[in-house]
């Protein structure tokens, strides 16, 4: 099991809470988790993130103007989402075999989109490659089926812009003992 038994009792709480208040016709607000992060510059594209308890920092490559000290804003949207499907993997396999989850994201941009003018391109990725590496020895059917949940219910996937080309795959292992 990937997940320690306590925390996946305590999301199972979660879930029936949600779920009886979906009973009484509980506003949508209640079921709202507000987010927020504030940015500040640090020196060129250098950038210092606060979110909640926790910090990040983002910067743009040489040729970009940045000063390649960290991730990229796209390299930090590949994160959000090679970690939600991950998360995902984790939270979803509970009552299978799996020994190891590995998520690899791969992304492609058309950086034409810096170009003003009429044959300029969307400014967004163009294409995102997700591959799951499950080492377990439950049957493929089953894990095809927490596959599907996987991707269904990562909300970094469902906020792609349509227009992005997704492509996912799936490789099955069998534990090395």
């Amino acid at each position: 099991m990937l997940l320690d038994t306590n925390r996946l009792e305590l999301m199972r709480e979660k879930t029936k809470k949600m779920s009886a208040e979906l009973q009484k016709s509980a506003p949508e607000q209640a079921f709202l988790r507000q987010m927020h992060v504030n940015v500040r510059q640090v020196k060129n594209l250098q950038v210092h993130v606060v979110i909640g308890k926790h910090t990040v920092n983002v910067d743009e490559v040489l040729d970009d103007g940045g000063d390649g000290t960290a991730q990229t804003p796209e390299d930090t949207l590949l994160v959000a989402l090679g970690s939600c499907i991950e998360m995902n993997w984790i939270i979803f396999s509970s009552n299978l075999d799996f020994r190891e989850v590995l998520v690899d994201v791969e992304s492609t941009i058309d950086e034409r989109f810096m170009l003003s003018g009429a044959n300029s391109v969307p400014a967004r990725l163009k294409a995102v490659k997700v591959i799951s590496h499950v080492v377990t020895n439950a049957p493929r059917e089953k894990v095809e089926r927490v596959y599907q949940k996987v991707q269904q219910f990562c909300p970094i996937n469902g906020s792609l812009h349509p227009d992005i080309k997704k492509e996912y795959s799936l490789e099955i292992l069998p534990p090395k003992d």
